[in-house]
């Protein structure tokens, strides 16, 4: 599989996991604060890269990739920093709206992750990704005006 497809197939797959994210911290919701879901939120992400990191650690796999830097601290603090935000809003806007509602609401996370790349990091938009988004944003709007 070239390395083209193996990403495609990885995307696809976070999608789907993503798509989960909602619905399933709604139930959990009901239960705990949702500074602790999003803090079980990190754990699993923990759990999971570290099944990853062990995996590739015993395995043949090599990879080309670059090491992180000290100038990348920063970003990634800051990364760190707004996920944890925007877990923590997600469940706390969990207790007033419904799982399909944040659904679409975090569709809307492509379109303005699309946005931020182009215009901050200069990344190579084609015009099928604009036709995309359109898309995305058409087809949000009009579900939304059907729950109301």
């Amino acid at each position: 599989m070239s390395k083209n497809n193996l990403g495609a197939l990885f995307a696809i797959i976070a999608a789907i996991f993503y798509a989960f994210v909602s619905p399933f911290s709604k139930l959990l919701n009901e239960h705990i604060s949702p500074f602790f879901g999003a803090s079980l939120l990190y754990v699993g992400t923990f759990l999971v890269a570290l099944i990853v990191f062990i995996v590739r650690l015993f395995t043949k796999y090599k990879d080309k990739e670059e090491k992180l830097s000290k100038k990348d601290i920063p970003y990634l603090l800051l990364a760190a920093f707004f996920h944890t935000g925007a877990s923590i809003f997600l469940l706390l806007g969990l207790q007033t709206i419904s799982s399909t509602n944040a659904s679409l609401l975090t569709s809307l996370e492509i379109i303005s992750t699309s946005i931020f790349a182009y215009f901050f990091f200069k990344e190579k938009t084609s015009k099928f990704l604009w036709i995309a988004i359109i898309f995305i944003f058409i087809s949000v709007a009009l579900i939304s005006l059907g729950e109301s």
